[in-house]
């Protein structure tokens, strides 16, 4: 389980980075998602992708000019 401090980092981030960032972060988390074996380390991997898709997806639906 991913514990608080790393959590709030990650979020944080998120409304840091640029979207260029989030997307290569994407990748990165992708391909570590690919070689988890663990359930535990696989589920929080999701739990991020999910959270990193979303806010891709909102800068891309409402920040457009971003790119």
């Amino acid at each position: 389980m991913l514990d608080r401090v790393f959590l709030k980092s990650f979020f944080n981030g998120l409304e840091t980075a640029t979207l260029q960032e989030l997307l290569d972060k994407r990748s990165e988390l992708q391909g570590a998602l690919a070689v988890f074996r663990e359930p535990e380390a696989r589920r929080d991997a999701r739990f991020l992708l999910k959270h990193l898709n979303r806010e891709i997806l909102e800068r891309k639906l409402f920040w457009p000019d971003q790119d």
